[in-house]
């Protein structure tokens, strides 16, 4: 029989749903109390505005400090390298969760503050939002990856660090390499 060595992705719901009430059940897996350390995390609303032009100084992300509304600003046409007049901002948590049930409730707001801190007097052309409940760990895990029973493994933007995608990047490449060394008798 062969045996494989499988990585196991938890989604940001998933992770949720594994609550500090089911880690501390009497026999809770270390799986189970790995992903409620991560559980808690804070909300974003993304907010998208492409204009019929690039009128704004050239950036390719700003931080937003000081403010009550956005945390975040980065030219996307830019990223992608084709120079599309759309801009992406990320909300404030404390926004996003006053915006949960509605987040289209937040677009005005962030629309106003995206205009005063890049500067921009023109209307978009369209703008939308997202909703992104569980966006960011407020209490990021100290390892860098979980790799428990049957080869069973946790990693991403939870793990060892801010949460950024790098943090992400880092953590799932440091549980390959664990379980490559683990090798098939994990599983």
């Amino acid at each position: 029989a062969r045996s494989e060595t499988s990585v196991t992705a938890t989604s940001a719901s998933a992770r949720a749903s594994a609550s500090a009430g089911d880690a501390a059940r009497p026999g809770a897996s270390p799986t189970i109390r790995a992903a409620s350390d991560i559980a808690f995390r804070s909300p974003c609303i993304a907010l998208v505005a492409s204009y019929d032009s690039r009128a704004w100084p050239e950036l390719d992300g700003v931080f937003v400090n000081d403010s009550a509304v956005l945390t975040f600003v980065a030219d996307d046409g830019r990223r992608r390298g084709d120079d599309a007049p759309v801009l992406v901002a990320h909300s404030h948590p404390v926004l996003a969760a006053a915006h949960l049930d509605d987040p289209d409730g937040a677009l005005k707001p962030m629309l106003a503050e995206l205009e005063a801190v890049v500067g921009i007097t023109a209307e978009p052309r369209s703008a939308f939002v997202k909703r992104w409940s569980l966006a960011k760990p407020l209490n990021p895990h100290r390892d860098h990856y979980f790799l428990g029973e049957h080869g069973i493994g946790l990693c991403g933007d939870g793990w060892h660090g801010p949460s950024r995608i790098e943090s992400a990047y880092l953590s799932g490449r440091a549980l390959g390499r664990a379980m490559a060394a683990v090798g098939p008798a994990a599983a």
